[in-house]
């Protein structure tokens, strides 16, 4: 099963950066692949556009980050409350549930400053490295053993490119926690060239042959975030073998720029 909405030139950069092996999938299903197109517009609908795409993005940030986190939180509070009841289970939930709660409070308190002040800072990519950390262990939390690999040091994000990139593996590994039926996931980063490279796999139920993945707000997130930063998205699964998203990020000027 295939979508294609535009090929990639660097898979070849993959498979020599070890991101692309075989890794059990054999011949797979690549689900979708490709970058959101730009669409043209009027001069008299400028105004309108940029509009437009300034709810996209707030649209977005919500979804890819504390809805899903609440989204964890209704899951904790469903298990809490499942038969058979076990009131230590129960209060075991619950407190992670709350934990949940807290954290996504302070994503909205974090990114209504980030609004007002017009202001989204990093520090460095130690920083980021321990955001994409704490996206694991909110895997751990559902019961996934998440392993996170660094292939190569990776330089000082800019704003734009570190905030963009870490929505994109809190959806990716949301995906999996809600979707995949696995215990086991793997977030990885690279640097090839003047290339970041992403891969967030499972090791879960796949995708059958002949199914395809409603395109819902979270894949159009991601391939919007991609597209944003000049970079593309490719999905692919196997019954049975778990499903590899990757995307990539150029570090060219403009992105460097913030």
């Amino acid at each position: 099963m295939r979508g294609n909405f535009g090929l990639p030139t660097q898979l070849g950069d993959l498979r020599s950066a070890g991101m692309l092996a075989d890794g059990g999938f054999g011949s797979t299903n690549e689900i979708v692949r490709g970058t959101q197109e730009s669409q043209a517009c009027e001069p008299g609908d400028f105004a309108d556009s940029k509009l437009a795409e300034l709810l996209r993005e707030l649209a977005y940030e919500l979804h890819d980050g504390p809805v899903q986190i609440l989204t964890a939180a209704v899951m904790d509070l469903e298990l809490a409350v499942a038969p058979p009841f076990s009131p230590d289970r129960c209060q075991e939930k619950v407190r992670s549930a709350l934990g949940k709660v807290r954290s996504a409070l302070k994503d909205l308190r974090q990114f209504i400053h980030d609004l007002e002040s017009g202001e989204f800072a990093w520090a460095s990519a130690e920083d980021w490295k321990t955001a994409v950390a704490r996206v694991a262990e909110f895997a751990e939390s559902a019961g996934i053993r998440c392993e996170v690999v660094f292939h190569q040091p990776l330089p000082d994000l800019p704003p734009t490119v570190a905030w963009r990139s870490l929505r994109m593996i809190q959806e990716a590994v949301s995906n999996v926690v809600r979707h995949s039926g696995t215990d086991r996931a793997q977030i990885s980063v690279t640097r090839v060239g003047d290339t970041l490279f992403f891969c967030v796999r499972d090791w879960g139920k796949g995708v059958a042959a002949g199914d395809v993945l409603q395109e819902g707000t979270g894949l159009r997130s991601m391939r919007y975030r991609a597209n944003s930063l000049g970079g593309w998205l490719l999905i692919e699964g196997a019954p049975g073998k778990g499903t590899r998203v990757f995307w990539t990020i150029p570090l060219h000027p403009n992105n460097l720029a913030g």
